[in-house]
């Protein structure tokens, strides 16, 4: 479940995740109880609470009508994907054969770095405590000391936040 959410403090809207029991402003960073703020939309995709906090920023700037000539997130990305060249017709421009390069982009977890491993273990665990992370990371051939030390640095870089024992990307 997916909510539109809102600041008591700066009146800033974004979207959560119905997971955690407190969440930060992205504005001002002041924290807050999951269960006690304002749910202006509440929906099961995450692409239509994006949608909605679009509409609803739009409306506080007086752009409504702006807004609603613009296409949804899903068919503006159809668009721009529609709008290139062919990804196979860029890698053969450039000399690099596009069968390769998509056996190279399916090939095992194991040529991925400590990072990618650890942030993929995160995504799929669940719950992504951290003894779990572990679990799925070690799967990949990493060890537990090695984890521990990716988690401090996805930490210190701001990529995944932990709450009440769980890891998430941020």
């Amino acid at each position: 479940m997916y909510a539109v959410v809102g600041c008591r403090d700066c009146g800033a809207f974004w979207v959560i995740e119905e997971r955690p029991e407190s969440t930060e402003c992205p504005r001002c960073g002041t924290r807050h109880p999951t269960d006690r703020l304002k749910r202006f939309v509440e929906t099961t995709d995450a692409d239509a609470a994006r949608e909605a906090r679009g509409a609803m920023l739009a409306a506080d700037a007086g752009f409504e009508e702006l807004y609603d000539r613009l296409a949804s997130f899903d068919r503006l990305d159809a668009a721009a994907d529609a709008a290139g060249p062919d990804p196979d017709e860029l890698l053969a421009a450039a000399g690099i054969d596009p069968a390769t390069a998509a056996d190279a982009a399916s090939r095992d977890r194991s040529s991925l770095g400590r990072l990618e491993v650890v942030q993929r273990a995160i995504e799929r665990a669940d719950p992504a405590t951290e003894a779990a992370i572990v679990e799925r990371a070690t799967d990949h051939g990493l060890d537990a000391e090695t984890v521990h030390e990716a988690l401090a640095a996805l930490r210190e870089q701001g990529t995944v936040v932990v709450a009440d024992g769980s890891y998430r990307l941020v």
